[in-house]
């Protein structure tokens, strides 16, 4: 400390230059409605990918998962089949804030200093407002001697200022006034800042407090970005000594800050780039059977959901575009495939009219369908004859006679084979049956035969119209 120390009022401060904003990232993120989308769709031909003319499907409802498997946002499909997300249902879009911190640690004042505090990251959403809250503290220790010959009250006083300069802000200019006083005796003779006459304040603290609030487009574009803004500080003091005609004074100041930058925005729910997963949580409806899945125009492989399968469900890796867009579920209808166990009377390889059926026959399903191969399953024909195989996926099948009527030949069967050996001991059979999504295959018959003999062969177009009289009937 000097004796006496006075101190100069300091330059007005120079304004910093402003940061150049980060128009490319802010508007990039704003222009940008992040999508993932697809359809439910009718698939008519059973390939697992959408073609002109396929129908959707309204009423599936969607699941987003994100990488953790957390659903973040939901959809159903509409009239045409098609569903989007482009919000995440999981944030919330109540006004947040988040607040970095600037610090300009105390020294003797005099100073000026620049200082660091991070943009708004826009990731986080559309930025409304910036606070800048600046808290100056000074610090002053104030040693008075009275060196008048008669007694006196005598009083020091520092008045300080911390200016705070950000970009687009006016300046901060914080006061803060420190000071002290006592009743003195007369001087003791000697001016040593000791004795009687004398008095030392010790480390005085005052904090004083300005704040201004940005919302302007173009102040707050100078706050977002991936950078940082400067904050630029400086600080001044000026004393004073009250008392009689004669006192000795020291003084001596520190001043610091600290500044808050409080950052007001609207969080952002949109989709974020990263790892999804689309999952079907019900069927457009209680008909079609699940399909296959496809993305960007490409079947996934195993992706049909079947029995104990859960394959419905498409992985999405949303990337700097935000968009995926044809993420489409595969529905197709069930097909039917019947026939009949019949008494071939006239021995033409057709069923005609009035041939009697027999009933109690168990026939077996077998071959593989868009799944897989498929286990056997049985059905026993009706009284008639007729049997029939309803609710299957395409395919290709093959439906087996097991146990033919006993005391009957084997005839031909429809429409694959119309002369075979009869009475033969191969099992009758009917490969090859192809069933596409919404299929109807009519006609898978098993005729016996009292007796040997020759099959008459009817024409072509006898065929056609026994077949027609048997679909009319």
């Amino acid at each position: 400390m000097s004796l006496g120390s006075f101190f100069r009022r300091p330059a007005p401060p120079a304004r910093p230059a402003r940061a150049r904003p980060a128009f490319e990232i802010l508007e990039g993120r704003q222009l940008l409605t992040a999508t993932i989308s697809g359809f439910v769709f009718d698939d008519r031909n059973a390939t697992g990918l959408k073609d002109a003319g396929e129908p959707g499907l309204a009423g599936s409802n969607l699941e987003l998962h994100d990488a953790s498997g957390a659903v973040v946002a939901t959809a159903v499909s509409d009239g045409n089949g098609f569903y989007q997300f482009t919000k995440l249902e999981n944030v919330s879009t109540t006004p947040a804030t988040n607040t970095v911190v600037a610090t300009f640690d105390p020294a003797k004042t005099g100073w000026t200093k620049t200082a660091d505090v991070k943009q708004f990251d826009p990731s986080k959403g559309t930025l409304t407002s910036v606070a800048i809250t600046s808290t100056a503290t000074l610090n002053a220790d104030i040693v008075l001697e009275n060196i008048d010959d008669v007694p006196g009250d005598i009083s020091g006083t520092v008045s300080g200022t911390v200016t705070v300069t950000a970009p687009g802000a006016a300046p901060l200019t914080t006061p803060v006034t420190v000071s002290d006083s006592f009743s003195a005796p007369a001087f003791d003779g000697a001016t040593d800042l000791s004795g009687p006459d004398s008095h030392d304040s010790g480390t005085l603290t005052r904090t004083g407090t300005q704040s201004v609030t940005l919302t302007s487009p173009s102040d707050l574009t100078r706050f977002t970005g991936g950078g940082s803004v400067t904050l630029t500080g400086r600080s001044a003091a000026r004393i004073s000594a009250d008392g009689p005609g004669n006192v000795a004074a020291v003084f001596s100041a520190m001043a610091g800050a600290q500044v808050q930058v409080t950052y007001t925005y609207t969080p952002n729910n949109s989709l974020q780039p990263g790892n999804y997963t689309i999952v079907q949580a019900t069927e457009p409806d209680r008909i079609h059977f699940d399909g296959k899945e496809s993305s960007g125009g490409v079947v996934l492989p195993n992706s049909t959901s079947f029995g104990s399968q859960t394959h419905d469900s498409i992985p999405v890796t949303l990337g700097s575009s935000g968009i995926s867009t044809d993420n489409n579920f595969a529905e197709v209808l069930p097909g039917v495939l019947s026939g009949y166990v019949y008494l071939d009377a006239n021995k033409n390889g057709v069923r005609d009219a009035g041939e009697r059926g027999f009933g109690g026959i168990t026939v077996r399903l077998g071959g593989s369908n868009d799944v897989g191969v498929i286990g056997a399953v049985f059905t026993v024909t009706r009284a008639d004859g007729s049997y029939v195989f309803e609710g299957l996926r395409p395919g290709n099948y093959t439906v087996t006679e097991v146990n033919p009527p006993a005391g009957f030949l084997i005839g031909p069967t429809t429409p694959v084979n119309l002369t075979p050996q009869i009475g033969g001991s191969a099992t009758p059979q009917i490969p090859g049956i192809v069933i596409v999504p919404a299929g109807v295959k009519p006609e898978n018959d098993f005729s016996h035969l009292t007796t040997g003999g020759p099959i008459t062969q009817p024409s072509k177009f006898n065929l056609l119209s026994s077949n027609l009289r048997l679909r009319r009937r």
